[in-house]
């Protein structure tokens, strides 16, 4: 409650389609979905705050359906430069059952997305956020250029749930909270830097 949050991202919801958004609706947010059609568990869901003119894209139509993610434009007031349109937020969950194949076409989706958004805007900035299980992230910076804020375990010894941004400079480290409810994984709250000059000021937090 003390926290004046933007974003709120959660995997493995569970929901289905019998589950309308008027269950779960929260004041001032949007809410973006992606429920898993063809099998138990999964499924994604975001909030996103309304002043923040939120809506859903899709950077590629070819395997939009294929994997669990979410990608969210926001158009705040004002951004730093050299940003000038848009902040973009994905939402990804890396069920552990995807076998090596699977996982690289997920690395290799989610890059054509982001070169597809980087040519469709000007220095777009970005958090991409979830459950990554198993997937590997390296990619992140050495294809990306994004570092990775979640510098802590969130699920016993292991950091499954992570945060990469190539906006680092003004969100270096994100901090562990405990679980909500009866999940087994930490929440993670990332706050601006506030040392740094940021006429936007957008949270982001990812938890189960």
């Amino acid at each position: 409650n003390r926290e004046h949050l933007d974003l709120i991202s959660i995997t493995e919801t569970w929901l289905t389609t019998d589950v309308p958004d008027s269950v779960y609706h929260l004041p001032s947010f949007v809410i973006f979905r992606k429920d898993r059609p063809d099998r138990l568990g999964g499924g994604i869901l975001c909030f996103a705050r309304s002043s923040l003119q939120p809506y859903a894209i899709d950077p590629l139509l070819d395997h939009s359906q294929d994997f669990e993610l979410l990608w969210i434009a926001m158009r705040p007031p004002r951004l730093p430069r050299p940003l000038s349109v848009i902040i973009v937020a994905v939402l990804l969950y890396c069920p552990p059952w995807y076998d090596a194949l699977t996982k690289r076409q997920l690395i290799d989706h989610i890059i054509a997305c982001i070169d597809s958004l980087n040519k469709r805007f000007s220095h777009p900035g970005y958090f991409i956020t979830g459950d990554f299980n198993s997937l590997a992230t390296d990619f992140f910076r050495t294809r990306l250029n994004f570092r990775q804020t979640v510098k802590a375990h969130t699920r016993g010894n292991k950091t499954l749930d992570n945060i990469f941004t190539n906006l680092f400079d003004f969100y270096p480290e994100a901090t562990i909270l405990a679980p909500l409810g009866k999940s087994d994984h930490n929440c993670v709250l990332l706050r601006r830097n506030d040392s740094q000059l940021m006429p936007v000021g957008h949270r982001v937090v990812d938890h189960r």
